[in-house]
């Protein structure tokens, strides 16, 4: 396998976990002694990500120091939104003159449909991918459950 450049490593977004990291095979910068950190956002993002992590170190990971970098949820949603839309990964073309407010009522609308059952799996749903990974306090509370 070639070294590879090392941007992001997502070795803990996939829940295939180390399978999925060694088709990449070695970094291209790591050297003898150094330490690789994972800067992901998938990490906080991802259900598995905070089991996966706590399996892959065991009995270490107590002495972990995770470091989260947090902006404003509606600033992270907003930013979501519109990257969504410029990548099409949001709405099918035809709601492509959909507003940030009229993506939020949508929400609102699906959540009073849906109820509070609905979040273990709203990350899998794109439409509101906007609003998944603006949920910090649900998210930080899968990474104490898994024992961080």
């Amino acid at each position: 396998l070639k070294p590879w450049g090392c941007k992001e490593s997502t070795f803990f977004n996939w829940p295939q976990g180390r399978r999925y990291y060694e088709l990449w095979g070695p970094c291209s910068r790591v050297r003898r002694g150094k330490v690789i950190a994972d800067f992901s956002v998938g990490n906080l993002k991802w259900p598995y990500a905070a089991q996966g992590m706590h399996e892959e170190y065991g009995e270490l990971a107590k002495d972990l120091v995770l470091v989260v970098g947090l902006r404003h949820p509606l600033n992270r949603m907003l930013a979501a939104f519109a990257h969504g839309l410029r990548e099409n990964w949001l709405y099918i073309p035809s709601d492509r003159e959909r507003t940030f407010e009229d993506h939020c009522r949508y929400f609102l609308q699906e959540w009073d449909r849906r109820g509070e059952g609905w979040l273990p799996e709203l990350w899998r749903d794109l439409t509101f991918r906007t609003v998944d990974q603006s949920l910090y306090g649900y998210k930080l509370r899968l990474w104490l459950d898994a024992g961080f």
